[in-house]
């Protein structure tokens, strides 16, 4: 079953009574994922994401769980364990990070108004840069980078999930000409990638993600975070890139790796692996034991179980999906004449609900 076509996700045998859901974590385009108890070992902890198969996410489903197998085996990537299909669903069994998503941390501090440490914040970043290179590696682009979609362990080590949205190319510098992934940590060249030889993307536009994630994780929000999505993607294309909110209260190196991940055209952006070398980067000692160790201490009691992350928004197959609406209901058009490169965005209806009156309070 080497081969991802030969996949069958029905195959896959049912998991009668074994977990033990407990509370929902995840509302999102792929599903609700929850937190469960595996009672085959010793009731030990797991994340299960649930998912229903269609037409329209069958091939997502297939890359993801043939991704998992195939990675999860990196120290920074969540941990693999199985799958099982339930009728029309599918059941993708992973690690249960005790420190929950870096978002939840980010947000906690924020409640106390305090953010994240400048050195913390590039020892995350480098341990999501070495999963991402080892990726592109294996000919893999992530597609989602994002702190929601990092996590903690009890142990202070960082890992990486969240690869609903990735897909596996036939070589390194493979190109993908899919507008898929989300708004805010979109590369200007997925936003407006079609199927033409000019019109694609590589793996840099990971890059382009994880500065965007280097800015969420220093001023607790993304440069868009308030606007509607269909906003955000005419922001990123046609704006300079962003930066931290106050840059003068970073340092030069943190913003000079926001801005060199930032590049907007992404043949004058780095490769993952060149980011290492960054200075950034380079300042962060390997095997940091203080550092992990401080991170640790962050981590609130019970932190994943009180962050349920809702209303996830995705754009897949140019169509915008949010945790409440994943089926193939009617949809209505969103005129973006004015981004000439882009096709018409087609918008879930509760999207495209009071649009004008949300376009409007962000101009």
């Amino acid at each position: 079953m080497s081969a991802q076509g030969a996949l069958k996700l029905n195959s896959f045998p049912e998991p009668g009574d074994r977990f033990k859901l407990d509370e929902v974590i995840r509302v999102s385009s792929f599903g609700k994922t929850y937190i469960a108890k595996d009672t085959q070992e010793s009731d030990r902890l797991v994340v299960v994401k649930i998912q229903e198969i269609t037409a329209l996410n069958e091939k997502y489903l297939k890359d993801e769980c043939k991704l998992l197998r195939d990675v999860s085996s990196h120290p920074n990537i969540i941990d693999f364990y199985e799958i099982f299909c339930i009728k029309n669903e599918l059941m993708i069994v992973t690690e249960y990070c005790e420190g929950g998503p870096i978002l939840k941390i980010v947000n906690d501090l924020l409640e106390k108004n305090r953010r994240m440490k400048e050195e913390h914040i590039a020892h995350i970043l480098k341990e999501v840069v070495k999963a991402s290179s080892y990726l592109h590696e294996k000919h893999i682009i992530h597609r989602d980078i994002k702190a929601s979609n990092i996590f903690l362990t009890k142990n202070g080590e960082v890992k990486i999930g969240g690869f609903g949205l990735s897909i596996s190319l036939a070589s390194t510098f493979g190109r993908s000409s899919s507008a898929i992934g989300s708004p805010d940590w979109m590369a200007p060249e997925v936003i407006q990638a079609k199927d033409a030889e000019s019109l694609n993307y590589d793996n840099r536009s990971d890059v382009w993600s994880v500065g965007i994630t280097a800015i969420e994780l220093g001023d607790g929000k993304t440069p868009f975070k308030d606007m509607h999505p269909t906003r955000v993607l005419f922001q990123v294309v046609r704006n300079p890139p962003p930066t931290l909110y106050r840059t003068s209260n970073w340092s030069e190196n943190y913003n000079d790796f926001i801005a060199e991940c930032l590049v907007k055209n992404p043949e004058h952006r780095p490769y993952m692996t060149e980011l290492m070398g960054h200075p950034f980067m380079e300042e962060v000692p390997e095997n940091n034991y203080h550092l992990s160790t401080e991170l640790t201490s962050l981590i609130m009691p019970s932190s994943q179980r009180a962050f349920t992350t809702q209303d996830d928004v995705h754009v897949m197959n140019n169509i915008l999906w949010d945790g409440e609406n994943r089926n193939d209901g009617p949809m209505y058009v969103e005129d973006l004449a004015a981004l000439d490169e882009i096709e018409k965005v087609q918008l879930c209806p509760r999207l495209n609900n009071d649009l004008t009156t949300s376009n409007t309070r962000h101009m």
